[in-house]
């Protein structure tokens, strides 16, 4: 992969149709579809999965900017 600096947003098409576009946030929020790239295979899940697919001891940092 290359450094995000190297990357041209240019290089990046694809085919997004209006129904794949959420127009209303889901009711449950830990329901949110979740895009997860693991081991060269890309999956769908939700945010409620989100603990399952991070390692033991991760630390992560939440911020409310805007």
């Amino acid at each position: 992969m290359e450094h995000p600096k190297h990357i041209r947003i240019n290089e990046y098409d694809y085919s997004l149709t209006d129904e794949r576009i959420a127009k209303f946030p889901v009711e449950r929020r830990d329901y949110s579809k979740l895009l997860v790239y693991r081991q060269g295979e890309i999956c769908e899940d939700y945010f409620v999965s989100l603990p399952s697919y991070l390692p033991k001891e991760s630390l992560l940092i939440f911020n409310n900017t805007k």
